[in-house]
């Protein structure tokens, strides 16, 4: 036989023909052959592997209905097949919804800066809720694993899921900035949280925080720049469209012969031919240096007081009135020594004229505080009282929290676990 019969007769084998339900009791499901009577698929998709399964299992049973009779059959097990794929498939979804709701309340938890054995307090109560207000659903709820591994598990995967999310978004940008700052957690580690911002060729702005990554030996300023370089690595960052560093402003940071912001350029500039990067001292390090250098702590003190009195009740605070003009020279000196400090701003106008197209997104409407949340967070969840919470776990919460416009896709993270289940189930 010529190859081209042979590619044409394997072309044909593979089509499942409609002559084969009513000669051989066989159906296609899914691209699957199976057999109407036993439900056994045959793994080639031959006629002669299909007439041989009915002719060797079920023609002596069923050989002598013929016409209208075996159509009648034929009917009868093809609806039974679909009442018993009707039958697994709500068995999934059953089972889906568990895992589903753990998903959710592991969410919540961590949204709330909850200890993960919150969640077995949680699963105490759900049962007696539901026993008054569906007894019937109470199994269902039983069946809501909420141990502290379990949440654990859970919030890993929404952050891991988060980061796929940004990986996709980076993808599109086609320009990006990045911020990095360093604080100290409870037990005196030191954790250096990465921020990115791009654009993409809508012109659509993304913020939001990329990881936290603790240095647990020196915090020099190369520690920090592999750092930084393995996370936006990892990320898939293309180097060439990097246009702005901002730090926190410290002599690792911004040494001119071997601070991060230097190292940073030179990598960004050999991949994009030496164009323009720009580095930028951050806005709010910047304030509280200013305040330190002109010795306005009491002024100062005052105004970040009121701030945060204002923002933590969220509403708008009247009758706040107060004589400043006492302050009026020293205020002047704030504001020239402001003015020094962001000079590079100003020279940058005509490039920042740009976002002020009504194309984009206005800076009043981004959040200006996405540094200081990710630290309230951390600091928030590994408190004394839960001093032995992992790097890596705390890293996981932060991600969930801090995000800006990312949503988890739980339903795709309950599909895998079911994929991982039915894997180690036919493994063994």
């Amino acid at each position: 036989m010529s190859l081209s019969k042979r590619r044409k007769v394997d072309t044909e084998c593979r089509v499942f023909q409609e002559k084969w339900t009513q000669y051989y009791l066989f159906t296609e499901v899914n691209t699957k052959r199976v057999c109407l009577v036993c439900n056994q698929q045959v793994s080639v998709l031959k006629e002669y592997n299909i007439r041989r399964h009915y002719e060797t299992r079920h023609e002596e049973k069923y050989h002598h209905l013929q016409g209208q009779l075996r159509k009648e059959k034929i009917n009868e097990l093809l609806t039974g097949l679909k009442k018993q794929q009707s039958a697994f498939t709500r068995s999934r979804e059953v089972s889906d919804a568990p895992v589903k709701a753990s998903y959710l309340i592991a969410n919540e938890l961590v949204q709330a800066s909850k200890p993960y054995s919150d969640g077995e307090f949680v699963k105490t109560c759900m049962p007696k809720a539901a026993e008054v207000v569906c007894p019937e659903k109470r199994p269902a709820f039983a069946n809501i694993s909420l141990s502290r591994n379990t949440v654990a598990d859970r919030v890993e995967d929404l952050s891991g899921d988060f980061g796929w999310q940004m990986n996709d978004k980076i993808k599109s940008f086609i320009a990006f900035s990045v911020a990095i700052d360093e604080g100290t957690d409870v037990t005196d580690v030191a954790q250096l949280a990465i921020f990115i911002r791009g654009v993409d060729e809508t012109l659509t702005i993304t913020e939001e925080f990329l990881e936290l990554v603790p240095m647990k030996d020196t915090t020099t300023a190369n520690d920090i720049f592999s750092s930084l370089i393995r996370v936006l690595d990892k990320a898939g960052v293309d180097w060439s469209r990097a246009v702005s560093l901002a730090t926190d402003g410290a002599p690792s940071m911004v040494g001119r012969k071997a601070g991060v912001a230097t190292k940073f350029r030179e990598k960004v500039q050999a991949t994009n031919g030496g164009q323009d990067f720009w580095t930028f001292h951050c806005i709010l390090h910047q304030e509280a240096l200013c305040c330190k250098t002109l010795k306005m702590d009491h002024v100062m003190t005052v105004v970040v007081q009121t701030v945060n009195f204002i923002r933590a009740r969220a509403m708008h605070v009247t009758g706040l009135n107060a004589d400043l003009d006492q302050y009026k020279d020293k205020i002047t000196r704030l504001l020239q020594e402001l003015e020094r400090r962001f000079q590079i701003f100003s020279e940058l106008k005509n490039e920042f004229a740009f976002f002020r197209s009504p194309f984009t997104v206005k800076a009043s409407d981004m959040p200006a505080d996405i540094q200081l949340e990710a630290f309230s967070v951390m600091n928030l969840n590994k408190t004394k009282h839960r001093s032995r919470l992992t790097n890596g776990h705390l890293n996981d919460i932060v991600k969930c929290v801090a995000t800006q416009d990312l949503k988890p896709d739980i339903d795709v993270l309950v599909n895998a676990k079911r994929c991982q289940v039915s894997g180690a189930s036919s493994s063994r």
